[in-house]
């Protein structure tokens, strides 16, 4: 199934329970590639329904970027069995993270105007850590592979033993955790990934120093979706959710107005309404501010405003400020212009994002 069709349904990523009733686990010939579950059920007859909060399985926001938040971030260079390993060493890779003028700490603290912090963890150099792994990555392992390995062998080496919550304690110590793997994974160029709403992402060689890699993939660690244009998912260049970029410095940008209502760091300075109430009450004016204007509980001017649509489908509007110097000074399309987004799901949940106009 595409995930436009578990959309559909209403899946949310950690908070769905899938019922299914027709289906097997496809064991593979070749023991290097992935199991898969295959789904024989018609679509229509596949139900979705949320997990209630109670429920053990309901998955968290693991990393919260809610005002306040300090996630203890854990780098792991992960080493094959033949000794393969990312070329960046501990101290490049500690200043590429936590050190430099834009990285991943700085720009997210400057992004949330220091709502969300992002610290290394207690362990290894500065919360750089290596973990050797018994694969060879050049072996024919395709990278989701290689990176459940790291991911295991991660467990053994630093959890605690408190399997509770099926990560080994690694929640109770971590915010965050970014692997960097080998290069020679088998795949069609992978950059990196991460999984939803979770301590993990992976990064490919050299792109573990991608300020805008780190940036994007930690995005999705906090339940933030791709943001396309004309059709490409990953095309609205004006934040960090489109494409990434192999330089480490840059560019600097932040996310555009749909990721900026969801992530929760402007919410004195954002605002929802439906425009056919205007019919009855006549137009209305409102004023933007760029995320560099940001100024907690002085001002009316808006982050972000979204427009409620009928149909799970709202728009957002917002001023891609950039001005030289600042936060945002890199965004690469609609700079210093109002920009408009249509977001596939609600305004708090996991869903696309796309640059209209």
């Amino acid at each position: 199934m595409s995930n436009e069709a578990f959309q559909a349904k209403g899946a949310l990523s950690g908070i769905s329970l899938l019922k299914i009733h027709k289906a097997f686990i496809e064991e593979p010939l070749n023991k290097k590639e992935e199991k898969k579950l295959v789904i024989e059920d018609d679509e229509d007859d596949i139900e979705v329904e949320p997990l209630p909060e109670s429920d053990a399985r309901r998955g968290r926001n693991l990393a919260s970027s809610q005002p306040g938040t300090v996630l203890k971030t854990l780098v792991v260079r992960v080493i094959d069995a033949g000794n393969k390993q990312i070329e960046a060493n501990a101290a490049q890779l500690r200043n590429d993270v936590f050190e430099d003028d834009l990285c991943l700490k700085s720009q997210y603290e400057a992004c949330s105007h220091n709502q969300l912090k992002i610290e290394p963890a207690d362990e290894g150099d500065g919360g750089i850590v290596d973990l050797p792994i018994d694969i060879n990555v050049d072996g024919g392992f395709n990278y989701i592979t290689a990176g459940k390995t790291a991911m295991a062998e991660l467990k053994k080496v630093y959890g605690t033993g408190d399997n509770s919550d099926g990560h080994n304690g690694l929640k109770s110590k971590y915010g965050l955790v970014l692997f960097c793997m080998p290069p020679g994974t088998y795949s069609v160029n992978w950059l990196a990934y991460a999984y939803v709403n979770s301590l993990y992402s992976f990064y490919n060689d050299i792109w573990c120093s991608s300020s805008s890699a780190q940036m994007h993939e930690v995005g999705h660690s906090l339940n933030l979706a791709h943001s396309g244009h004309d059709g490409n998912a990953y095309g609205d260049q004006s934040g960090y959710m489109g494409y990434s970029y192999v330089n480490d410095d840059g560019p600097a940008m932040c996310f555009n107005a749909a990721n900026n209502y969801q992530l929760g760091w402007y919410n004195d300075q954002i605002d929802s309404i439906n425009p056919i109430d205007l019919a009855e009450s006549g137009p209305t004016t409102i004023t933007l501010n760029g995320v560099e204007d940001y100024d907690f509980g002085k001002t009316s001017a808006l982050i972000s405003l979204r427009l409620e649509k009928s149909g799970g489908k709202d728009y957002y509007i917002g001023y891609n400020k950039a001005p030289i110097g600042g936060i945002n000074q890199g965004t690469q399309e609609g700079k210093n212009q109002v920009l408009l987004v249509e977001k596939e799901s609600g305004p708090t949940q996991y869903g696309q994002s796309w640059l209209l106009a």
